[in-house]
């Protein structure tokens, strides 16, 4: 297990990690290493608990209680991503809010690019990161997430496809509350927040450096498709087009080039996801 340096800064930001039975253990400890090991510290940790989790993972949370200052929020049942989110955001201390997941890898100096972007520039209220892949069935490492720097690429770019990296974002606590947080569109969720956010003037910027390591396999890309999935791209377009972020072609060249991939098999979705949805 790694501890932290002493002479390791610490900043006044949340880290919001949500947290629920499917995960592992071992790939948990790597996410909090990772945290414990970055050349700047958080005030505060934000677990959230989404659901009943198994005896390994509250063993695995509880072994850091002396390494990052932890706070635990505990859900009755697995809600899903968005309620999670937004149950974790109320218990955040600190404005600013860095985003992971349990299964990533945060590179030692992910929070402290970000949180020095924040303070630099008040006019950006949400800022990610490119990101490196891990694929967990074959071993092997490769190209993550390349996306756009700057914030008018980024809105361009957010009529086509989803403009950041969720768990590569840091983002301003206060932002988000302002536009209602997560809005609940199944697996989408992120992508609706964002486009909520550019509606209402904000800024968001990506540092064009892989500063998170995903972890990503065939049972990621198995949720990425389906009815239900297919109906919440259908739903996040009518919202985009009814807003006005998409105009009528936009509209129809988003449900055209997203909601049939829905349909394919896994392998397929996978081959179109990494080609073309992100």
């Amino acid at each position: 297990m790694s501890i932290s340096s002493p002479s390791h800064q610490i900043r006044e930001f949340s880290v919001l990690l949500p947290v629920y039975a499917g995960e592992t253990s071992g790939n948990l400890e790597k996410c909090m290493n990772s945290i414990a090991a970055s050349t700047c510290l958080p005030r505060q940790v934000v677990v959230v608990e989404d659901g009943p989790l198994p005896a390994e993972l509250h063993r695995a949370i509880d072994a850091y209680h002396d390494i990052l200052p932890l706070d635990h929020v505990r859900l009755r049942q697995n809600v899903g991503l968005a309620e999670a989110l937004n149950a974790g955001l109320q218990e955040c201390e600190c404005d600013n809010v860095a985003r992971c997941d349990a299964d990533d890898v945060n590179r030692a100096d992910r929070f402290q690019r970000q949180i020095d972007v924040l303070g630099k520039h008040a006019e950006i209220g949400i800022v990610g990161s490119d990101t490196t892949e891990f694929d967990a069935e074959d071993g092997t490492w490769r190209a993550g997430r390349r996306l756009p720097a700057s914030p008018d690429a980024l809105e361009r770019f957010a009529r086509m496809r989803n403009p950041l990296n969720h768990p590569t974002i840091m983002y301003r606590r206060s932002v988000i509350l302002s536009v209602g947080g997560y809005p609940n569109f199944h697996g989408l969720e992120d992508y609706a927040l964002w486009v909520r956010c550019l509606l209402r003037g904000v800024k968001i910027m990506n540092i064009p450096e892989p500063l998170v390591h995903m972890r990503v396999g065939s049972s990621q890309f198995g949720r990425r498709r389906g009815v239900r999935y297919a109906r919440a791209e259908l739903a996040l377009a009518r919202s985009f087009y009814e807003s006005g972020f998409l105009d009528l072609r936009g509209y129809l060249w988003f449900l055209a080039s997203r909601i049939p991939v829905r349909m394919l098999p896994t392998p397929l979705v996978a081959l179109v996801y990494r080609s073309m949805l992100r």
